[in-house]
């Protein structure tokens, strides 16, 4: 059906793609696939702000409080800020990992990439593979327009 609106001579040179809709279907349906997209894609949008460590007073503040915790001092007592603890203990958590600004950076790209995912599975059941695709690639290319990039 497909082959009688497209010209013979077209249609005869991209007859495979035609014949082979289903198996690139099922390819991009995969889950593995789909993670693939979020992370290459979330990685892609965000590197040009990787190992800026002025993006963000915010975050700036917030990772010093938690690698000062890691040396000894004491939320609240030492160092101030309004914010709940737990923001503090996973910036020490990132500082654990290493002092630079890259590890809350890469953290942050990965949970805007499993996001995507996310955002893709709950999708699954009610549009196909390209509307999936096309809202993921909408998040996590219009993300840092709403400011967030670096660690946000």
């Amino acid at each position: 059906m497909a082959e009688m609106l497209i010209p013979r001579s077209i249609a005869g040179q991209y007859s495979s793609i035609l014949a082979n809709r289903p198996a690139l279907d099922r390819l991009l349906g995969e889950r593995w696939v789909q993670l693939a997209f979020c992370v290459i894609l979330a990685f892609a949008v965000r590197i040009a702000t990787f190992g800026d460590p002025a993006l963000h007073t915010d975050e700036e503040l917030y990772f010093l409080i938690g690698q000062k915790v890691l040396d000894g001092q004491l939320p609240y007592v030492d160092l101030w800020d309004r914010k709940p603890l737990g923001l503090f203990l996973i910036n020490a958590g990132f500082a654990a990992i290493s002092r630079s600004v890259l590890s809350y950076q890469i953290a942050a790209s990965l949970c805007v990439a499993l996001t995507g995912f996310v955002l893709m599975a709950i999708l699954r059941d009610m549009v196909r593979w390209p509307a999936r695709f096309a809202a993921a690639f909408f998040y996590i290319t219009l993300l840092p327009t709403l400011g967030g990039f670096g660690g946000q």
